[in-house]
């Protein structure tokens, strides 16, 4: 009876086994399911679609899961699956504890002393705790390392770890340390048993560009290594201390004239709560300014560029004034409008901001300038002389430009534009009586093309002048350029030098023909022609004549210089037979021409 006894326990023990773990895998499923019913619930619920239905959903769900997990706690006592049921519970709003049953049979004792039986409880643990932390009374600087105090302590009842994380953004460079061991970083807090405090520190930098009296606000996390569901926020609200600079820049004038000086004033202001230190101020001016008398206000000139001062320091609440002048350059164009920039940068918190001033505009100039390749010219009368001329728009905007010649008596001028500019007239270039539109300091190449009168006297004097004028306008520019004309041609006399009275037949007369060129310039194709009535013959001349026939000869020279004399004597006799009373002349005439083939 023992041997059947025991084997009757043997046995009921494994089914009670058998029992116990298809139990425990039951729970664990019904478990895991009502998990993924959670989970689609809460997908359900973020639908913004279903909102409502999702909402409806959930609490279903969530009484659903209420259900199933307390129907573990009743059936499945002490099991794995039991404690995660009541933990599940706990999470979601429910206190329900249930005992955990050791043996769900009762077994009877084969002694006679009656039915037994033991009930067995087991308490969980459960996580909790308590979030303080101590927000700054006072403004926090920028770009210095600031230390927050926060404590947190264990409310469960069991030792547990809680996890520190921090919503600033990363430029803030937030990290967590205990209060007992500040230079180590930490994520989490060390094991901390039921009731212990944890006293720690959050380290952070506010970031060098943030403006003074920004306010930041920022959540920090604390959340339970044995729960991850038991987590608290707390947001970290700061006020943002920095030096605030502002630069105000004003010229003495705001319209210019090219070659005038212009004062800018700059003042610096730190309307910030902290000193600035470590500031530079650079000046950058156009390129249509020349600075002048910089030094004294202690800047430096950089890259002809930018003026530059360093070292300088602000306190808050502290102003600074500097004056520094610039010239505009003769070059600048009407109608530019000139900004200065001022660059404040902090060197100490690598921050930089930039002002600008008000615009200087550039006011209009108008102004030509004439020039002739000649001052003074000579020329043959009757020459056509061609004369370059150069017009340049000195002023600082475009110009339409009128020409007008004013020749002198009987001259004759016509203005081309020489476009290739090689002073010479080539077909196809233009004859203009305005040029234009001339951009500033652009330059125009004319030619004048002059006839002179032929009637000139050998050295007389004339002016010829050609006027600029830019279109009607408020402003006009004029310029006139002149030249005076010297002419020069060959004046030539002939005197004829011999006795005078009577004669008898056969008797000599020798004549001297004297040719004196009185002009200035050179006589060419000269030539004197002698003729003579036919009671005269020629008997001999000096100079072998270049053509001669009965009664007539003719005597050529190639050139003749200005003040150079020719004579030629000829002797001439009376022919036998001539009657008295019998009158007898001789007669020469000379012709030459000029240079330009004008023949006299």
């Amino acid at each position: 009876m023992a041997a059947l006894q025991a084997e009757e326990e043997k046995l009921s023990a494994q089914k009670a086994q058998e029992q116990r773990r298809a139990s425990e895998k039951a729970a664990a499923a019904a478990a895991a399911q009502t998990e993924r019913e959670l989970s689609a619930a809460r997908k359900a619920e973020a639908s913004q679609a279903a909102a409502e239905t999702a909402r409806q959903e959930r609490a279903r769900l969530k009484e659903k899961a209420v259900a199933e997990y307390k129907g573990i706690l009743e059936r499945f006592p002490g099991t794995a699956a039991a404690r995660t049921a009541e933990a599940r519970l706990k999470a979601m709003g429910v206190a329900v504890v249930l005992p955990t049953a050791g043996s769900a049979q009762p077994v009877a004792a084969l002694d006679g002393s009656g039915v037994s039986q033991t009930l067995s409880l087991e308490v969980a643990q459960y996580a909790a705790f308590e979030f303080e932390l101590q927000t700054p009374a006072a403004p926090v600087a920028v770009a210095r390392r600031a230390s927050i105090p926060f404590e947190l302590q264990n409310r469960g009842n069991g030792q547990d770890r809680f996890y520190l994380g921090s919503g600033f953004p990363a430029e803030f460079n937030a990290r967590f340390a205990a209060a007992a061991s500040p230079e180590q970083v930490i994520n989490q807090t060390p094991e901390l048993a039921p009731g212990e405090r944890f006293k720690g520190l959050l380290y952070l930098q506010v970031p060098p560009a943030t403006i003074d009296g920004l306010r930041i606000a920022h959540p920090i996390k604390a959340a339970s290594q044995f729960m991850a569901e038991a987590s608290q926020s707390r947001v970290v609200s700061l006020n943002a201390a920095a030096p605030l600079l502002r630069a105000v820049i004003k010229p003495s004038k705001t319209a210019l004239l090219p070659g005038e000086k212009v004062e800018y004033t700059v003042t610096l202001l730190n309307i910030g709560s902290l000193t600035a230190e470590e500031v530079t101020l650079r000046l950058n001016f156009p390129a249509q300014y020349q600075p002048v008398a910089y030094e004294p206000a202690g800047f430096r000139q950089e890259m002809q560029a930018a003026l530059v001062q360093d070292g300088l320091t602000l306190k808050s609440g502290e102003s600074r004034t500097f004056t520094v002048a610039f010239q505009l350059k003769e070059e600048a164009l009407a109608k530019e409008e000139l900004i200065v920039r001022a660059d404040l940068v902090n060197n100490a918190l690598e921050t930089k901001g930039s002002f600008l001033s008000s615009a200087a505009v550039v006011l209009p100039v108008s102004q030509l300038a004439l020039r002739m390749a000649h001052e003074q010219l000579t020329a043959v009368p009757g020459q056509t002389v061609y004369l370059p001329v150069r017009l340049t728009n000195r002023g600082n905007r475009y110009e339409q430009i009128s020409l007008t010649a004013h020749p002198a008596a009987q001259q004759k001028v016509t203005i081309y534009h020489d476009q290739n500019r090689d002073g010479l007239h080539q077909p196809g270039e233009p004859e203009v009586a305005s040029i234009g539109p001339l951009g500033p300091k652009e330059e125009a190449a004319l030619l004048l093309e002059i006839s002179t009168p032929r009637a000139a006297l050998d050295g007389a004097v004339e002016k010829l002048a050609i006027t600029a004028t830019t279109e009607p306008g408020k402003q006009n520019a004029v310029a006139t350029a002149e030249t005076r004309f010297t002419y020069s041609r060959p004046v030539l006399q002939l005197a004829m030098k011999g006795r005078e009275g009577r004669m008898v037949p056969g008797e000599l007369l020798t004549v001297d023909f004297d040719i004196l060129n009185q002009g200035s310039n050179l006589a060419k194709q000269v030539e004197m022609e002698v003729t003579w009535p036919d009671q005269v013959e020629l008997v001999t001349a000096s100079q072998t004549a270049g053509q001669s026939t009965s009664g007539n000869s003719l005597w050529r020279f190639n050139e003749l210089g200005a003040g150079e004399k020719r004579v030629i004597k000829a002797s001439f006799r009376i022919k036998s037979g001539t009657g008295v009373g019998t009158g007898v002349q001789l007669k020469s005439r000379l012709t030459y021409q000029d240079q330009a083939g004008n023949r006299y």
